[in-house]
Order: structure tokens, then sequence, then C-alpha cells
């Protein structure tokens, strides 16, 4: 399956597949538009990767093929506030936290102040996406 990436260049968020120049040692969004609009990430720590899951069960009803087919296509404004991404931040029984990823278990976490839940053990209709660590950080504070 193709991923999804998000990372902020030029003061923006953009949305794309990931490549790394080693060379140059930089780090590139490319649009899968057809266009093969490239844009360099202005900071690795505000790359996202998609996890696999929306904030409502729209994106899980999507066949893989439909999923794929929308990644390698799509229009970002559509998806861009009910994808999860790795740096989102969402509530949960009253608490706030972040996406991660678990190099430990390979899988996808989300990190709250005192525990740490993976998306095997919480749904999207379990909590709500509250922004991300790129737009909010003030919210990080609360964590």
């Amino acid at each position: 399956m193709l991923n999804l990436y998000r990372a902020v260049s030029q003061g923006d968020l953009v949305y794309g597949s990931l490549i790394y120049s080693p060379k140059e040692k930089i780090y590139y969004i490319v649009e899968n538009t057809g266009d093969e609009l490239s844009y360099v990430v202005d900071d690795e720590s505000t790359i996202g990767v998609h996890i696999g899951l929306g904030t409502d069960n729209a994106w899980e009803q999507l066949s893989k093929e439909e999923q794929e087919e929308w990644l390698f296509t799509h229009n970002t404004t559509e998806w861009e506030d009910r994808l999860l991404f790795t740096g989102d931040i969402i509530y949960n029984i009253d608490v706030l936290g972040v996406i991660k990823y678990d190099t430990k278990t390979a899988r996808f976490v989300c990190e709250f102040d005192t525990w740490v839940v993976d998306f095997d053990h919480i749904s999207s209709d379990e909590f709500e996406k509250h922004g991300n660590i790129i737009n909010n950080s003030d919210l990080l504070n609360l964590i």
C-alpha cells in the first residue's frame, strides 16, 4: 500500500509521498497528483505518516483498492481533518494524547500523560481529533 505523509514546507502542510536525498540530506514530499510537485520539508520533526485510520469510519469503509487509488490521486482537502497521522493530537476520556509510532512494538500508539494505548484497543469512535503538534503546539502543555 502506498503511504501518505504530511509535513511542513515553506510554512504550509503538504501531503504526498516521502523521499529522502542522502546526498543533499533533505526530505521531500512529492504530490501523487500526476503533476509530480515536490516540496522541501522545512523540519524533519514535522513529518507525519498516515496511520491507516480516520476520525470517522468513512476511510475504513473504502476497499483497499479504493484507499490506494485515493492515496495516489488524492485531493487532500477532502480528507485533511479526517485522516489520522503521527503527530496528531486526540482527545479521549477527558485527556489529550499524541499519536506516535512505537518502534519497540512496531505499531501506532496514542501516548497520553500517564498511559499509552495502541489502536487495537481504541477505535476512532472513542476519540476526537483536536489538531496536530505542528499547528496546535500549545495543546502539548495540556498533555
